[in-house]
């Protein structure tokens, strides 16, 4: 079969995959099928709860648009920038 790759999804899965992929970076898809399903549950709830976590902290996340407020749109000089006066 093809080489491991985690991908982006946040899941235990893959937080485990990508640990283990760095010890094991010539290891198969298979070869870490076989290592997570023979990881003991109380292990698998440890990287459950980290996705847990990560999950919660990336919709904790806060983005704002650059220049889309009204204050960010009025508070640019109209000449340009001209009206700037010059250091002395």
């Amino acid at each position: 079969m093809g080489n491991l790759w985690p991908n982006s999804a946040i899941t235990a899965r893959n937080i485990y995959g990508g640990e283990w992929h760095l010890l094991n970076p010539a290891s198969t898809k298979d070869q870490f099928d076989i290592q997570w399903k023979g990881l003991p549950a109380a292990q698998q709830d440890v990287y459950k709860a980290r996705a847990k976590d990560l999950k919660k902290s990336a919709a904790n996340v806060v983005t704002t648009p650059l220049n889309t407020s009204a204050e960010a749109a009025t508070s640019m000089p109209q000449d340009g920038g001209s009206s700037v006066p010059a250091a002395s």
